[in-house]
């Protein structure tokens, strides 16, 4: 369980694609040094589990299904990537709710300057509209974000100072894909009308 409240980001250092995945080397910043092997770890939203530790490197391996439904499937070395570590018991929820669970991903349509922020347009399929609100919570590569507006076939988020500077920002470009979970409350209201996510 995370929060959506992106701790800040590393970049890719190795990558081992394997016949059953892909394994994921990070490099380890200051602010990840109390992780543990089998500890959770939020990688552009997508949660993952810490399954080796060195003293600059950590490594989280990808089973195929995370690599068809999130943006890791693309990731090359050099890359940042937003991290977060698993939500404390004690600790304030500043955020939403964020499972680490990608839902599908999606691309950059348009970025404006307004003031401080950055207001960015992403596209969105018509099976996924129903799972948004104006005013109402979305994950955007594990960033908790509040949706500004909601439209035919996209929606809208404003990006704050802060968000820019300790988060993969200021990478985004039109065209850029990036991984989206719904709020899960939201999922669960819906659920009654959707096919999208069958009881199985």
């Amino acid at each position: 369980m995370f929060t959506g409240l992106v701790e800040g980001f590393t970049e890719v250092f190795a990558l081992d694609p394997r016949l059953e995945g892909l394994k994921l080397t990070l490099l380890k910043k200051n602010f990840l040094d109390d992780l543990k092997i089998g500890d959770s770890l939020a990688v552009n939203g997508v949660c993952l589990t810490i399954m080796g530790i060195a003293d600059d490197t950590l490594c989280v391996e990808l089973v195929p299904e995370t690599l068809r439904v999130s943006t890791l499937s693309k990731l090359t070395l050099g890359q940042s990537v937003n991290v977060e570590r698993a939500l404390l018991a004690q600790g304030r929820i500043g955020g939403h709710f964020v499972l680490g669970h990608v839902d599908t991903k999606t691309h950059i349509l348009d970025i404006q300057i307004e003031g401080d922020a950055k207001i960015v347009k992403f596209l969105v399929q018509q099976d996924f509209r129903p799972y948004l609100v104006p005013k109402g919570q979305i994950a955007i590569d594990g960033m908790s974000l509040t949706i500004m507006g909601v439209h035919e076939d996209h929606f809208t988020v404003s990006l704050i100072p802060h968000t820019q500077k300790i988060t993969i920002v200021a990478d985004y470009k039109i065209g850029i894909e990036v991984n989206l979970e719904f709020d899960i409350l939201a999922k669960y209201v819906q659920r009654k009308n959707s096919y999208l996510f069958p009881v199985i």
